[in-house]
């Protein structure tokens, strides 16, 4: 999702070989984690880009509803 770092590998490793892990154990273990914190968190600039696209799209549906009440309003004006 974002560029920004939100899982530090180095100090995760660090912290489980520190507490006995073996360090290709803390290595790959370090990768997994980061792989699904990765693919599965939101950062906030991710979550500003999306709260930007429903408002563009919310504007767009606000647009398109006024325009067909002015429009129905004329027709049934006549």
């Amino acid at each position: 999702m974002g560029d920004n770092l939100i899982f530090n590998t180095l100090q995760y490793s660090n912290r489980l070989k520190k507490a006995g892990v073996s360090e290709e154990q803390a290595n790959v273990h370090a990768e997994a984690i980061a792989d699904l914190v990765d693919n599965r968190m939101a950062t906030k600039k991710d979550l500003e880009q999306i709260k930007n696209n429903l408002l563009i799209k919310l504007g767009g549906m606000m647009v398109t509803g006024i325009a067909l009440i002015v429009f129905l309003l004329r027709l049934f004006e006549k």
